[in-house]
């Protein structure tokens, strides 16, 4: 009998202890969770830190603001063998927004670039260091416009400063805030501490100095400071494809669209299959930019003045000249009609050919 509770008397001592193990083990466990997720708490994006005010993490422990994490650059975009002296020249490219000859990033809103026929994007999101109200400024070599969003959604973005002249080529020195009318905003932009602002640069490069510098300034400070690299975060970390890539794929959709706008006009016919023929780059034939020689600068189209041995059909009355009666350049020579039907014939006729069914 004794033997009995004995053996007993062990076996709640060892479940005892097996308990005590088990408590143990779960309390470790808790604390460890409790640990982790107060941690988890205590961060946001990329673990960076939330900002607490002394006075409430005595008492609620509720963050007044949060730091979204920063990597200090921007997204450029540019493309390479642009003409035109406007920012709209950029706009109107085929590939602009997305596929840009080259890609890198800025540390800081000042680059610079002296090469020639250029335009780039410069975007990403700005980073306020105190909730104030902000003045922006542009300077650029040559024309420039920036955007900036009251959230950091680019589809809310509105154009705030722009260097900007419609009467000839914009351009500033660097520093210079003063020149156009438009180079500073026109109201002071209030922006939260805590929260990030979709901003995008576009510039147009003629030749010469090519830069562009993007300033801001707030309630305290007397002058503009340009913004750095502290203040900044890029938009996206993922490479775009190169316009070189894209050809097909843009110039294939502008297709499409062409062709569904003529298709729907409601004919029967199939002439409209004649724009399926391939396409043609325009500097297959045309070059993009002023005409480059050893001895001097040829405008565009400047050469069409210089040809007068054209011949052409029917008149075209080229004739140039004064009103006291000097000529500067004769007429095209008119080509005889019957010469020019068979080829026009042949040629109608190879196309209908080659798009009949």
């Amino acid at each position: 009998m004794a033997v009995g509770r004995f053996h007993i008397l062990r076996r709640l001592q060892r479940c005892f202890k097996i308990l005590l193990i088990v408590l143990s083990v779960c309390s470790i466990s808790f604390s460890l969770y409790t640990l982790y997720k107060l941690q988890k708490d205590l961060t946001v994006n990329n673990g960076v830190q939330l900002i607490y005010e002394t006075s409430q993490m005595k008492s609620t422990s509720e963050p007044i603001a949060t730091v979204p994490a920063l990597d200090g650059f921007l997204n450029v975009y540019i493309w390479r063998k642009l003409c035109g002296n406007s920012v709209e020249n950029l706009k109107k490219l085929p590939f602009f927004p997305q596929h840009p000859d080259e890609e890198k990033v800025t540390h800081v809103l000042h680059i610079e670039d002296n090469t020639q026929d250029y335009g780039q994007r410069i975007f990403g999101f700005i980073h306020p260091p105190r909730s104030d109200s902000y003045l922006f400024g542009i300077a650029s070599d040559d024309s420039s416009e920036l955007w900036l969003s009251p959230s950091q959604d680019p589809r809310d973005k509105q154009l705030i400063a722009r260097v900007f002249d419609e009467q000839s080529i914009a351009w500033t020195k660097m520093d210079e805030l003063d020149r156009y009318s438009d180079q500073v905003s026109k109201t002071a932009i209030k922006l939260e501490r805590g929260k990030k602002y979709y901003i995008e640069v576009l510039h147009k490069q003629i030749e010469g100095a090519g830069f562009v510098q993007v300033f801001w300034r707030n309630s305290d400070d007397l002058n503009f400071n340009m913004i750095s690299a502290d203040h900044i975060s890029s938009y996206t970390k993922a490479p775009a494809v190169a316009r070189k890539e894209a050809i097909p794929t843009v110039l294939s959709k502008r297709f499409q669209n062409s062709l569904q706008i003529k298709s729907s006009n409601g004919t029967k016919h199939d002439y409209f299959k004649f724009y399926s023929l391939p396409f043609i780059p325009i500097e297959k034939f045309l070059p993009l930019c002023d005409y480059k020689t050893t001895r001097q600068k040829v405008k565009r189209f400047q050469g069409i003045k210089l040809v007068i041995d054209s011949h052409v059909f029917p008149g075209d009355d080229t004739t140039m000249g004064l009103d006291d009666g000097d000529i500067w350049t004769r007429p095209n020579l008119r080509m005889d009609k019957y010469l020019i039907e068979p080829v026009v014939d042949k040629i109608m006729s190879s196309i209908e050919g080659l798009n009949s069914e």
